[in-house]
């Protein structure tokens, strides 16, 4: 039980060590706590360095893309020309040598899928940051919901159609502007959609993109090779740029 010294090795009756573990003990707990100091001081400078003190900063390591959830949370928008939106408003665009990402989710009019969606974008995992914002076409039964776990985290959840008001009143929940997609794509039905309809929501959804990564450039904080992105400072960018709450 404990340590097991080498025959002929002193042991310290009170702590069971022999005195070559006891200087090595001596050395690693001082160091362990010297680490432990490290960590916890660049922590609180990263979190000095953010203006938000309720939501805080989605911190971005060195070489993490900027992301943004672009999620069709109702059965019409699951036809949208998604894939080009994200062509014509992103393309290959960096900010600060980050390079943006949308992360497109097909969760359709389905309350739970789309809960998932979005508490996998908020989400910190070790390979990637959580998403800066979501824009997303959104039903009835999915808004709700969906407004709610973002706005737990303080991400702002852009809706690209109106939607009726949720009624927790999320702060972070907006709406694009002068975007009425649902009239203006009420023929879109699937295989054989009219080109043109097709061009008009992929130009329509890729310059409110396009608007929304402007914005997140404007409002980063670069800390050598990190960036922080405030969670409330960018939702009030947004409503500066001219997007209304919900």
């Amino acid at each position: 039980m404990g340590s097991n010294p080498t025959p002929g090795t002193s042991v310290d009756p009170v702590t069971g060590l022999s005195r070559r573990q006891a200087i090595a003990l001596a050395i690693l707990v001082p160091l362990g706590i010297v680490v432990s100091t490290v960590a916890t001081a660049i922590s609180e400078q990263v979190d000095s360095m953010c203006p938000d003190e309720r939501y805080r900063c989605a911190t971005l390591q060195v070489g993490e893309p900027v992301i943004i959830g672009l999620v069709a949370a109702s059965d019409a928008s699951t036809e949208w020309p998604l894939k080009e939106a994200v062509e014509q408003g992103i393309g290959d665009t960096y900010i600060d040598g980050h390079r943006v990402l949308i992360d497109l989710r097909l969760p359709g009019c389905d309350a739970e899928a789309a809960s998932q969606d979005m508490r996998e974008l908020v989400s910190d995992p070790p390979d990637e940051p959580p998403a800066a914002a979501v824009l997303s076409a959104v039903c009835p039964e999915a808004a709700v919901p969906m407004a709610q776990i973002l706005g737990d985290t303080g991400t702002t959840l852009v809706a690209l159609n109106e939607v009726p008001p949720v009624p927790t009143g999320p702060l972070y929940h907006l709406v694009a502007p002068e975007l009425d997609l649902p009239t203006e794509t009420s023929g879109l039905q699937g295989i054989g959609v009219a080109s043109h309809l097709r061009q008009l929501v992929a130009s329509r959804v890729g310059g409110v993109l396009e608007r929304v990564a402007g914005v997140i450039a404007r409002m980063v904080i670069r800390d050598g090779g990190r960036l922080l992105i405030p969670r409330t400072a960018l939702r009030d960018a947004l409503v500066r740029e001219g997007f209304p709450p919900a």
